[in-house]
């Protein structure tokens, strides 16, 4: 099975629970003007969080970069360490602090990512971004424990 499909299946099947929580267990709903039939599931339409499109290890250094990203359009690089982002200092036990900061972060606002490259410390303004698939994958990018996506 290919990524994209394990995908698709996974949104299928995260759609269904929260169909089935919400207490339609019958496989249909109804209103005054029409039925559905809720056994035929189709997603319109996807909102994903914005991200800066890195993958980076429990030290903060850049694996990966995602083409098209937010990170790629800003500058940043792999083997980039990532000392900050938005203030926070990047550590393993504050990754869910900052993601949680970068996904809310409303479009076309900028955040400030601290690098150290080639010994030198330098600020860039990343503006994060809904990802792209490329390459027909999907995005986000797959990541082994003890990495992380940002």
């Amino acid at each position: 099975m290919s990524l994209r499909n394990l995908l698709m299946v996974m949104i299928m099947s995260a759609c269904l629970m929260i169909m089935i929580a919400c207490g339609n267990k019958s496989g249909t709903e109804t209103n005054s003007n029409s039925r559905v039939d809720s056994s035929v599931l189709v997603v319109q339409e996807l909102h994903v969080a914005p991200v800066l499109g890195i993958v980076i290890d429990l030290n903060g250094k850049i694996l990966h970069i995602e083409t098209n990203s937010a990170a790629e359009a800003a500058g940043l690089q792999r083997g980039d360490i990532v000392q900050s982002i938005t203030g926070l200092n990047v550590r393993a036990d504050r990754f869910r602090e900052i993601a949680s900061k970068v996904h809310n972060t409303p479009a076309g606002n900028l955040i400030n990512v601290i690098v150290e490259r080639n010994n030198a410390v330098t600020e860039l303004k990343v503006s994060p971004k809904s990802p792209v698939g490329t390459s027909n994958q999907p995005t986000p990018t797959a990541v082994p424990q003890d990495e992380y996506y940002l």
